[in-house]
């Protein structure tokens, strides 16, 4: 009975593919969980997944069923936890007028935990892709605008863009949208940068 005591207790260990880690940047300690299939190959995606306003890593992850997709197509997985603001909500800096005074740079966050991971693990830097939901969505085409050739594809999924998260560069691109200035695919080549791919869905 012991020995099968012992069995059970020690098989989700040797399974155990799952991780939370810390992570610095400008100063600040970030943290993310990162998941990979017990088979992953070297060179394989990496997926980014973030969550929304209020929500966690952890929540997202249980949510979302990334693992599982993962598993089944042997690519990693990043779920990246937002701050917390003063009223101590996690959240992503995309220029809420509420979060007027916040500095936190998620941007240079994700794109330096993109690095880390494709480098520490042997990941594709060719082909990581980010996704998030609702606030997490709103990174996700903040993203798009702000670095179009760090990720090889955006699914953002109930966000939108916001317009005050924006720096000077792609705030010139989304108002010239607006004014009917650029065209479509000069548009698509501002979100995305890169060919062949389909641009995220927007309304600008």
């Amino acid at each position: 009975m012991n020995k099968l005591l012992i069995i059970s207790l020690f098989f989700p260990i040797i399974g155990f593919s799952q991780q939370t880690f810390n992570f610095s940047h400008n100063g600040l300690n970030r943290e993310y969980i990162y998941y990979a299939p017990a088979d992953i190959q070297p060179d394989a995606p990496l997926v980014f997944v973030a969550h929304g306003f209020t929500g966690s890593a952890q929540g997202i992850m249980n949510y979302c069923g990334m693992n599982a997709v993962a598993d089944e197509n042997g690519f990693a997985v990043c779920y990246p936890q937002g701050t917390s603001d003063s009223w101590g909500d996690n959240f992503w800096n995309v220029g809420y007028n509420f979060h007027s005074g916040v500095t936190v740079d998620d941007v240079g966050f994700i794109v330096s935990l993109a690095s880390y991971l494709q480098s520490t693990y042997e990941l594709s830097s060719e082909n990581t892709f980010f996704t998030g939901m609702s606030n997490g969505g709103e990174l996700c085409y903040l993203l798009a605008c702000e670095v179009p050739d760090v990720f090889r594809a955006f699914a953002p999924v109930a966000g939108t863009i916001t317009p005050n998260g924006l720096t000077k560069r792609t705030t010139g691109i989304y108002e010239n949208k607006k004014s009917g200035t650029l065209s479509q695919n000069e548009m698509d080549s501002a979100l995305v940068g890169n060919e062949g791919l389909e641009p995220p869905t927007s309304s600008l």
